[in-house]
């Protein structure tokens, strides 16, 4: 960190200012709403090199009501499953971790938007 000398108020005083590059974030909200609603928000901080530890974040948070939804976890030592799920939030780190997932939520959408051809199965 630079040292800079307040100019103004106290000029015999020392002070300390971060010149670090500040990191720039975004955030987007949306709701959609029918017969169930879903409130979304996402915030990042764009494309950051390197892993986890240099900064690079996706925070994702859900919030359903009135939507059938269940959640299974799967850890190392213990599985869970959550019913009537109210809200959820997901925190990607890392630049491979942000591509990654931005690959299969590619996958995901072209999936889920392409028509299933073939016989209907009741």
């Amino acid at each position: 960190m630079k040292k800079n000398k307040p100019k103004e108020v106290f000029p015999d005083l020392e002070a300390e200012t971060d010149t670090r590059e500040i990191v720039k974030k975004a955030k987007r909200f949306a709701r959609f709403q029918n017969a169930c609603i879903l409130d979304l928000m996402v915030e990042h901080n764009g494309e950051v090199s390197g892993d986890a530890g240099h900064g690079g974040f996706i925070n994702l948070k859900l919030e359903f009501d009135s939507f059938a939804i269940d959640v299974d976890f799967k850890g190392e030592e213990k599985a869970d499953s959550i019913n009537n799920l109210q809200s959820m939030s997901i925190s990607i780190l890392g630049e491979y971790e942000r591509k990654t997932f931005i690959s299969a939520l590619k996958i995901i959408v072209d999936e889920l938007e392409t028509p299933i051809v073939g016989e209907k199965i009741d």
